[in-house]
């Protein structure tokens, strides 16, 4: 009897232990409730469920992997606010030091932004767009044509004011404007334009051009915070695109007649295939998971419209293209390459074409110049201006939407989009 007791005991002790030893499988998180089933960027939500930590510190709350930020916390409820997410359907994640637990599918809906300018015949205005309503940002004359860049909650705007000198000059005074406030504004005897704007690692960065007869050179500033970090002189040509990845700075250019085209943190470099052309350039670049794509065209023969549509993959090329304009743009989206061109064809009237990872997915004809597009988990955003202006509008996964008809006093140009 004294062993069977021994026994028992024995195994008691023994369950007691392993309890003490793994004592999270009592108290794992598990999430219960979401109070909104369909998220967009900013949305405050709660999540209610389990056996959260107290401390919001303690806890992570993702989003298909993107952190969110914790508002408040208790046992049973975690308050947090919507991250911007890539895809159409997320999960929720929430992780504390006793384990993890899932949400089942929520469907994410991305905001849409538009750039428009309404050119009137006494005033010009320029107006944001936000999935569908416009807000009026500017109003006045001669608006430069607009472009937006929107990091998490801060919206920046490049426009600014062109002035006609008589009796033959035109000064264009370059604007930046952060969520609707001057941030940098130009009031030099010559022409400036702002470029491109980003935000990396915390540092705001943007680049602003000078072209002007008077000058004796055309001539690109890089900023970082305010302070001019780089001055690149473009001899025969005009800036397209502008990346920077870890502390590399990478502009590049239209160039013309075999000029430079491309620079590294001020010193011109050549990519693969164009040594010896007599024009070259890349429009665009973007960087994801360690590598650096550079989409540009080639022309071999200078005599010729024509030219190659090129993609450099860390430095390797590849041809999508044998016949299309200078315009090009290009999204990754996922693991997905998108490509969009303008294309010539044989009555040299322009068009539209779209490529996935190298194949056509589609062309718009007698659609010139639409190569502002982005794309969120699949869907193809791009705005669209009709040869036969005034009259604009956007496509939304290759479906026409009219934003603005034709007017007897003003046209509108949409000119840039952000999705996200």
């Amino acid at each position: 009897m004294k062993k069977y007791l021994y026994f028992i005991a024995s195994i008691t002790l023994f369950s007691s232990c392993k309890l003490a030893e793994y004592p999270n499988s009592l108290v794992t998180p598990s999430i219960k409730n979401v109070s909104q089933t369909n998220l967009h960027f900013g949305d405050q939500i709660t999540i209610t469920g389990e056996n959260f930590d107290e401390i919001k510190s303690n806890n992570q709350v993702h989003l298909s992997g993107v952190e969110a930020t914790i508002v408040n916390a208790s046992k049973t409820t975690l308050t947090v606010l919507v991250p911007e997410v890539k895809v159409k359907r997320t999960t929720i994640t929430v992780k504390n030091k006793n384990g993890e637990a899932n949400s089942d599918t929520i469907s994410y809906t991305p905001d849409v932004f538009l750039a428009e300018v309404e050119r009137g015949t006494e005033m010009d205005f320029f107006r944001l767009w936000k999935n569908g309503v416009p807000s009026l940002i500017l109003q006045g004359n001669s608006f430069a044509f607009p472009k937006l860049y929107i990091n998490g909650n801060d919206i920046y705007v490049i426009t600014g004011k062109g002035t006609f000198i008589p009796p033959t000059t035109y000064k264009r005074a370059a604007k930046l404007l952060k969520n609707g406030q001057e941030i940098y504004s130009s009031n030099l005897p010559y022409s400036e334009s702002i470029r491109n704007v980003l935000v990396s690692n915390g540092n705001l960065y943007f680049t602003t051009f000078t072209s002007a007869q008077e000058l004796p050179k055309n001539n690109l500033n890089v900023y970082k915070n305010g302070t001019i970090i780089q001055s690149i002189t473009i001899s025969n040509g005009y800036p397209c695109d502008f990346l920077v990845v870890n502390n590399d700075v990478y502009v590049s250019a239209y160039g013309y007649n075999g000029s430079e085209y491309l620079w590294k943190n001020g010193s011109p470099i050549r990519l693969e295939g164009t040594v010896n052309m007599p024009f070259t350039t890349v429009t665009a670049m973007k960087y994801k998971n360690g590598d650096l794509y550079m989409l540009g065209s080639i022309r071999t023969d200078i005599n010729k419209q024509e030219q190659k549509l090129v993609l450099w993959k860390n430095g390797t090329p590849s041809v999508i293209d044998e016949n299309v304009s200078q315009s090009a743009g290009l999204q990754l989206d996922g693991n997905d390459v998108y490509i969009s061109a303008t294309i010539l064809n044989n009555t040299y009237r322009f068009g539209t074409k779209f490529w996935k990872n190298g194949k056509t997915i589609g062309e718009y004809k007698d659609s010139p110049e639409s190569t502002t597009f982005k794309v969120f988990d699949g869907d193809v955003y791009s705005t669209n201006q009709n040869p036969s202006f005034p009259y604009s509008n956007y496509m939304f996964n290759f479906g026409q939407i009219v934003v603005r008809e034709q007017s007897a006093n003003s046209f509108s140009f949409i000119l840039d989009i952000v999705v996200r």
